[in-house]
């Protein structure tokens, strides 16, 4: 079987190529014409290494509802071009790792370039009814590798629709969620239909957020009015269905705060007025019941019974013709809706409500979603500016359940979120929780803080204060300062006792906190979408946005060229002082179209940069689990010409050591003998190498035995063993007595190679060194590498005692006679050693980093501006929605 193919629901039949599964997939009657195209990724757990039942399921239900499901299963370098080959217009990843391990670039370039969703069909590592009970849903390892990683390549929707089961025979073993992989498929689907409909046809809801009664619409750093008409101009360009919207802004917000508000539970009045002039939707109780019944568990339901009483509760209640009603706030214009996201609680704690209310939400609350899923079928979903209080309704953090709000309420609706790019954190709760492709605004634009009325006079005594010579002049203006200080209760937030003088130290604590709030940045306003900031703002954004950094940098090299000290570099006033207005002026340059190369030349030598850049080199992080996967993968065995007459020469030299023979004879078990071979694949092998040095804190176990293997005649050793009776030949030599006193001979040979090693003057240097009064001294003077050479030229002195009696420097035999002092001498040149090591090496990094800071950031510098002069409304619509 390949390691790289398209499969289908029979695990045995595989297909190499797009053309061989198409053919398949005609001629068996599986093929829809015109009907959009799936990528379905295999993840670790599918139908080659378990049991098939879940992943035929997920086939099956995404088959069911109209869609073309091309499997792939590979985790080798063909996995993208796979993908390519069958055009997708989705691609659904089960994950485990990012989605094309070593070609994460080229993947999301190519992503991006097709406009290509990524959605992630959750496998719950876990028995099914324990991460029912579970709040957390995942975490740790499963976490970072089903959900963080994913997030990497721009997949959404982390929706589980795999666990396990016990079977018949009390086993655990993965299954589909059956009633979860048909909400899966058809979230597909609907995304699939999104990108293929036309405009004019496409249903969208948009939430917005505001306060009770006459309170503005609300998002953070937003003017969100202004902000939703630009938005929905855009979608009436793009061909999108808006009759009925104003022409201008001012009337749009008229009918919007008429006919869309959010009333308070008890504001009864004002509810009466709006039933009069607000036209809401009105819901029947019968229907919001049968469409509660089919959107969630019967049990999640009666929460809300239990809680507010039968539906429709006594909040936006309606009695109509004997009938009663639920009333939905929507204001609509054609094929949009806009909707206030209704209060997710019932109380006077409005922060606490829609940062988690811990109940279920009423019924209103979940009226409002449910009718724009099944009244006004949506097509899409918005929620409008960061944040709302869907996100944070109760239940599991991740990998929802049919008994988490957030997963029942947003359904199967394909779910877009406008949120700001400066609050990650939860912005990444409301991805995973609602299922939500964010989609970023732009912060309002910076400016520094500044300093006005009495801290613009206490700089200016301050700075009167720094220009004078000691003398009765300058204890006058520290006075002053003194009692501004005080006036402005200054000395109460820096701990200044106030019946005393102050101290020089006590002024400059005084200094730096005006520097401190006069260098803080802040908003210029609030945003408004599809209108740039002004060059001025842009400008001062921009610049604001890499000062700190590239000041520091600047700071951190001359600190590291003991320019500075390291008190003033812990100044941050000092560091403003000196450093930020060349900051300020290289940045400046940088976003002028000054090439970064010029510039880092004008502040670090060729040296430097080389040494910065070596740094990273050295540093970067492997990609681990690249290495971790396509290691699994099988490979070429190289071929290797070897003679089996060499195998009692191969064996007394190997076994010599006996951490060598310990190897060897594990090799007796199949299982060893099978993943030790994979070792003569030179591609596996190289992987393997690097995976256990990137490892060998953390298993050195691993790295001992891949170090072991990958020693040439131990490699001879695999290749001659592969032939079955060689192999047993090995096992018989190793209990042979002849050959062990040959070993024995070996043995005292290699004692007597490694005494002529010893007795070369690299190893007796070190000798005396390590006894030399100015041993920490002499090391000092020493750089990074004739430390770690000092190191390992130590550790194997240490480790060669055996061969002293070979040595023809007597020296090491009379030294180690006084074994005490021997490894205490020892002991303390590993430790001075190794500190100085450490601590040249932290030194070397820092400076590095400061380099690489400083081109990095300048790099950046241009682009930085260029983004945030990007305010175009278009750049916000969702890919999938063009």
């Amino acid at each position: 079987m390949p390691d790289d193919y398209y499969f289908h629901m029979d695990d045995e039949l595989v297909f190499d190529t797009i053309d061989a599964y198409e053919k398949y997939y005609r001629e068996q009657g599986f093929y829809k014409k015109g009907a959009p195209r799936v990528a379905l990724l295999a993840g670790n757990i599918n139908q080659q290494n378990s049991n098939a039942e879940h992943t035929v399921k997920l086939i099956k239900g995404l088959e069911a509802k109209g869609l073309n499901v091309f499997p792939i299963r590979s985790f080798g370098q063909k996995k993208l071009e796979l993908l390519q080959a069958c055009n997708p217009d989705i691609v659904l990843l089960r994950p485990h790792g990012r989605l094309a391990m070593g070609q994460q670039d080229n993947a999301i370039n190519w992503l991006k370039e097709k406009n290509i969703p990524v959605l992630t069909p959750l496998t719950v590592y876990g028995e099914y009814d324990k991460w029912l009970k579970d709040p957390q849903g995942m975490s740790g390892g499963m976490l970072s590798m089903s959900v963080v990683m994913p997030e990497l390549d721009g997949a959404v929707a982390p929706y589980a629709v795999v666990a396990q089961y016990k079977n018949e025979s009390g086993n655990l073993i993965f299954d589909g969620i059956s009633n979860r992989i048909d909400d899966f498929s058809e979230l597909a689907a609907k995304l699939a239909h999104l990108q293929k409909a036309e405009n004019r046809d496409k249903k969208v809801a948009i939430y917005y957020f505001k306060g009770p009664g006459k309170n503005s619409l609300v998002a953070s750093g937003l003017e969100v009015i202004p902000s939703l008409y630009r938005v929905l101009q855009e979608l009436k360009n793009k061909g999108y269905n808006l009759d009925g919207l104003p022409d201008t802004k001012d009337e749009f917000e008229k009918i919007l705060m008429q006919k869309g508000p959010v009333l308070g539970p008890y504001a009864l009045g004002a509810f009466d007025e709006y039933l009069k002039t607000g036209n809401p939707v009105l819901v029947e109780k019968e229907t919001y019941e049968q469409w509660c019944r089919q959107a969630m568990p019967e049990d999640l339901y009666q929460h809300v019974v239990e809680k507010y009483g039968e539906a429709p509760g006594d909040y936006m209640k309606v009695e109509k013709d004997g009938k009663a009603y639920l009333a939905v706030t929507a204001v609509k214009f054609g094929n949009v809706c806009l909707l206030p996201q209704p209060l997710p609680g019932i109380g006077d704690d409005e922060q606490q409500l829609v940062h988690g209310a811990k109940v279920a939400p009423p019924h209103t609350y979940i009226a409002s979603y449910l009718w724009t899923r099944f009244g006004f079928g949506a097509d899409a979903v918005f929620h409008f500016g960061t944040h709302g209080s869907l996100e944070f309704t109760p239940g599991k953090q991740v990998a929802l359940s049919d008994y988490d709000w957030a997963d029942r309420l947003i359904g199967t609706t394909p779910h877009f979120y406008n949120y700001t790019i400066s609050n990650i954190g939860e912005g990444i709760i409301a991805k995973r929780r609602t299922y939500a492709t964010l989609i970023t605004y732009l912060t309002p634009p910076f400016m520094k803080s500044g300093l006005s009325g009495d801290m613009e006079s206490l700089l200016g005594k301050l700075d009167k204060y720094y220009s004078l010579p000691d003398g009765p002049v300058r204890e006058q203006y520290g006075i002053s300062v003194k009692e501004l200080a005080e006036k402005l209760n200054i000395h109460s937030a820096l701990g200044l006792d106030s019946t005393r003088n102050y101290t020089g130290s006590d002024i400059h604590k005084i200094h730096e906190y005006l520097e401190e709030i006069e260098e803080e940045k802040v908003t210029a306003g609030l945003y408004t979408m599809g209108i740039p900031y002004s060059r001025n703002k842009l400008e001062n954004s921009a610049t604001l946005m890499s000062a700190d950094p590239v000041a520091f940098a600047l700071a951190e090299l001359d600190l590291m060229r003991k320019r500075i000290t390291q008190q003033q570099y812990s100044d941050a006033l000092y560091v403003s002082t000196h450093y930020r207005p060349k900051a300020n002026s290289l940045i400046a340059k940088a976003m002028n179209g000054v090439d970064t190369q010029t510039l880092i030349g004008e502040l670090v030598n060729e040296t430097e940069l080389s040494m910065a850049e070596k740094w990273e080199t050295a540093h970067k992080d492997h990609d681990l689990m690249a290495l971790m996967i396509s290691y699994g993968n099988k490979g070429e065995k190289e071929e290797v010409k070897t003679d089996s007459s060499r195998l009692p020469e191969l064996i007394v030299r190997l076994c010599a050591n006996e951490k060598n023979k310990a190897y060897i004879e594990k090799l007796e078990s199949d299982k060893v003998f099978d993943k030790s071979s994979e070792m003569l694949d030179p591609v596996k092998r190289e992987k393997a190498v690097k995976m256990a040095e990137k490892m060998k804190g953390m298993a050195p176990e691993m790295y001992e035995s891949v170090s072991t293997a990958n020693q040439p005649d131990m490699l001879e050793l695999l290749q001659i063993m592969q032939d079955s009776l060689l192999r047993l030949k090995t096992f018989e030599l190793l209990a042979n007595d002849e050959l062990g006193k040959k070993i024995e001979a070996e043995k005292q040979q290699i004692l007597i190679d490694k005494a002529a090693v010893l007795d070369s003057p690299e190893y007796t240097t070190w000798l005396t060194r390590v006894y030399k009064p100015s041993l920490a001294a002499d090391i000092k003077e020493m750089d990074i590498e004739e430390l770690k050479q000092g190191l390992e030229t130590i550790g194997y002195i240490n480790a060669a005692t055996e061969s002293f009696p070979f040595c023809a420097q007597k020296a090491y035999a009379e030294k180690f006679a006084d074994k005490e002092t021997w490894d205490r001498a020892f002991q303390h040149a590993v430790e001075i050693s190794g500190h100085e090591l450490a601590d040249k090496e932290a030194r070397r990094e820092r400076y590095a980093k400061a380099v690489l800071k400083l081109k990095e950031t300048l790099s950046n510098a241009r682009q930085n501006k260029n983004n945030l002069a990007e305010s175009r409304i278009r750049s916000w619509l969702p890919s999938s929605m063009p």
